[in-house]
């Protein structure tokens, strides 16, 4: 017993003590660096050690080496990718560590042992991009080996014994908030603007029955964080009488870029319905649209990784609503200029569902992520421009301002098991309210009931420094 005591007393002397009096880590950052690493000594912080070199992460720029540098400038690895172990003669307790595959990601397997007898075993992946903390808790050892399925792993601020301070700092996870935050904006930018674009999606072309079928494509770019995303679109119309038309659309995602630690799904289309009351037959004079929108997107995010924060996942809804009420009034200039001057009002609610992020071996202190809401009711105000080209083509275009009269936005906010002081992080701190408007197209008239048109379409996002861009083409055929 006063042999154990005495050995006990040596290792607290000889490790790094950090946060708390029991917690022992070892960060190997006394280690003198020798070319391509030092080969650890038995006694190194009171531990046996086969085939653990320590290594200056500074020196291996470019892969895990660096990355999995928790604490400069050292990290120990395992020489030339083969098992390694460190042992002891009295027992400890193993906590955590932090590992990072060297070159090629895969997964390492961990024994701990008490006087050659197996207690414990687990195995866990690893990346070359970012450390990940592992919590063992594994109690009465004296033994730890480590074998892997590629080849060098990194470890750092080895922790036995004690709390060794293994959760998160706040800082760091206040760090990815913010990040993740901003990524976010990418999933609310892309569900305006594919709703703004909707609002004016028409099927016009009539035959004997009075229906319309459109068929087209759309792609759309944002910047800021940059995003894409393609969709296919279905518009359907209904001339209820010469002076009214209804209608309906479909816009269902074929593909969606994912920004960074966002995932954006394709499960359910956005869809919508319209009217449109013309006081003249010939659309001159006075035009009435009403139109709205509905979608409904699964997001899967997880945050990235900043020093000791955990790359936390978690899946919500993100649904959003639309409404636009338009009055304009068309006339002719010359003979082959249709100029309509518009005015409208648009109500807009979008709402991510608030979600907890899963538990695992790599996220020990998961974030609980409040519901988010974006309201705005905007008026909207431009002229669009017809030109005849031919007796079957024609040039379109559409140049106005939106005007946010009101405008809400909540705040990013997150809660953690540990109780740390997270701040709530402004969504959009900086709205812009006025936003420019502008597009340019055409049309071609195949036949008297089937029509081609396309459109390039610019608008201006809430968020500042953000813009976006829609091409869209489709075919009209009426029946």
């Amino acid at each position: 017993m006063l042999l154990r005591t005495i050995q006990k007393l040596f290792l607290i002397t000889t490790f790094a003590l950090v946060s708390n009096a029991n917690a022992l880590v070892i960060n190997f950052d006394d280690l003198l660096n020798q070319g391509y690493g030092t080969v650890i000594s038995n006694g190194y912080s009171g531990l046996n050690w086969s085939n653990f070199w320590g290594y200056d992460g500074a020196s291996g720029t470019g892969s895990g080496y660096s990355a999995g540098t928790v604490s400069s400038p050292n990290v120990a690895f395992n020489g030339y990718g083969d098992p390694a172990s460190f042992s002891s003669t009295a027992q400890f307790n193993l906590v955590s560590a932090y590992f990072t595959a060297a070159w090629n990601p895969g997964q390492i397997t961990v024994l701990g042992l008490n006087s050659g007898t197996q207690l414990y075993s687990t195995t866990f992946s690893v990346v070359t991009t970012s450390p990940t903390l592992t919590s063992f808790n594994w109690s009465g050892i004296n033994e730890v080996r480590f074998s892997t399925n590629f080849a060098q792993f990194a470890i750092d601020n080895l922790c036995l014994d004690g709390s060794c301070g293994t959760g998160p700092a706040a800082a760091d996870t206040q760090s990815s908030m913010r990040y993740q935050a901003s990524q976010l904006r990418s999933a609310f930018n892309t569900q305006t603007v594919a709703a703004n674009f909707a609002l004016n999606y028409d099927c016009n072309v009539f035959d004997a029955k009075g229906m319309c079928i459109s068929a087209g494509g759309r792609y759309t770019t944002i910047d800021n964080p940059g995003i894409n995303n393609s969709a296919a679109v279905v518009t359907l119309g209904y001339k209820v009488n010469p002076n009214i038309r209804i209608g309906a659309y479909l816009d269902q995602n074929i593909n969606i870029s994912k920004p960074t630690g966002i995932d954006i799904g394709n499960n359910t289309p956005l869809m919508g319905l319209y009217a449109v009351w013309n006081k003249e037959q010939s659309g001159l004079g006075y035009q009435v649209r009403l139109a709205n929108t509905y979608q409904d997107k699964d997001v899967t995010q997880t945050r990235t990784v900043f020093d000791t924060s955990e790359a936390g996942s978690g899946k919500s809804s993100l649904q959003s609503q639309s409404y636009l009420a338009e009055l304009s009034y068309a006339f002719q200039y010359e003979d082959k200029t249709l100029v309509r001057p518009y005015f409208g009002l648009r109500y807009s609610h979008l709402k991510q569902d608030g979600y907890t992020e899963a538990t695992s071996t790599t996220v020990t202190d998961p974030l609980t992520v409040a519901a988010l809401r974006d309201k705005s009711a905007t008026a909207l105000l431009g002229v669009k421009v017809q030109r005849s080209l031919t007796d079957k083509a024609t040039l379109t275009g559409q140049l106005g301002l939106e005007q946010d009269v009101h405008h809400k936005v909540g705040n990013y906010a997150a809660t953690d098991l540990n109780g740390s002081d997270l701040t709530a992080i402004a969504f959009n701190s900086n709205i812009k309210r006025t936003r420019p408007v502008a597009s340019i197209g055409a049309f071609y008239d195949v036949t008297k009931t089937q029509r081609a048109s396309a459109t390039i379409n610019y608008q201006q996002t809430p968020f500042q420094s953000t813009g976006s861009a829609t091409a869209y083409f489709n075919y009209m055929i009426g029946f």
